[in-house]
């Protein structure tokens, strides 16, 4: 028996897709970008990405020297019920750039910022949802509202101009970040975590590469925002994900082959891997 994990060998004739992802993920026209990597559960939506991810990461890689193009793995189902989504890929990003670069005392103070931003945003979020619970009275509510509001704004607004900013002052010209299992997350999560990208998506640097079943996806669409009409759920799935890419069914002897493979896997390590499967070495 095999565990059910994903794997960076390309047991599955990925190759090809990940070539041209890669080259979507990187084109300097297209960002800033979401991809979607969709798929059933266990189509092989991670272990694609991993692939995706690796690719990127060797064509970027510089001889010496900070790289230019950043990558982040972000598991969606490891915060679920622990914290907001918003704070945590917001915190994930910046402890990245914090982890892999020299960062000047400027850099530094924009980080501490975003991260106060990132603070404000879930805090106007959780009174917002106090108000309505509490039932005050209705002018105390809209002027609660409307400040909050206000707030929210002007603190979205700052945060994509001090982001923008500190890409620039890093010379990090692309930064993609992998999001997976997100379908395994509660619809509110879900919906929480598309709010989150959205406020990276003015920076042309930003690319998120988004692991799910779409159907998945759009059921939490309409459980959170009471929709029921099936297209109006798919229309809000594609104002996110401009470029989706669906992995192909496997049929019986995609599958016989892919347990041969795994089968050679086992006697094949390292080295002789890469002899076996030659675009390995490339």
């Amino acid at each position: 028996m095999w565990s059910d994990s994903e794997t960076e060998r390309d047991c599955l004739g990925y190759s090809s897709y990940v070539s041209v992802l890669t080259d979507v993920c990187l084109h300097k026209d297209l960002a800033p970008l979401t991809l979607g990597v969709f798929g059933s559960w266990g189509s092989g939506k991670t272990s694609l990405m991993r692939i995706l991810k690796r690719s990127i990461e060797e064509i970027t890689r510089p001889e010496t020297g900070p790289a230019k193009t950043q990558t982040l793995w972000f598991n969606a189902w490891k915060y679920e019920g622990r914290e907001e989504a918003q704070s945590a890929l917001v915190h994930a990003v910046l402890a990245k750039l914090e982890s892999e670069l020299s960062l000047s005392e400027e850099a530094k103070r924009l980080i501490e910022q975003l991260k106060e931003s990132a603070s404000v945003l879930k805090l106007g979020k959780a009174l917002m949802k106090s108000a309505l619970t509490l039932t005050p009275q209705i002018n105390d509510f809209v002027a609660a509202f409307q400040e909050e509001s206000d707030k929210v704004a002007k603190t979205m607004q700052s945060f994509e101009e001090n982001f923008e900013d500190l890409l620039e002052r890093v010379a990090v010209e692309r930064i993609v970040v992998f999001i997976d299992d997100l379908d395994r997350c509660s619809s509110a999560k879900v919906i929480e975590t598309f709010e989150t990208i959205k406020l990276f998506l003015n920076t042309p640097a930003c690319t998120f590469v988004i692991g799910a079943d779409a159907a998945k996806i759009q059921d939490a669409v309409g459980e959170v925002y009471k929709v029921a009409d099936d297209q109006r759920k798919k229309d809000y799935l594609e104002k996110i994900v401009q470029i989706p890419f669906t992995i192909p069914e496997q049929g019986l002897k995609d599958i016989a082959c892919y347990v041969g493979m795994l089968i050679l896997g086992r006697r094949l390590q390292g080295e002789g891997w890469k002899e076996f499967y030659p675009s390995w070495s490339r």
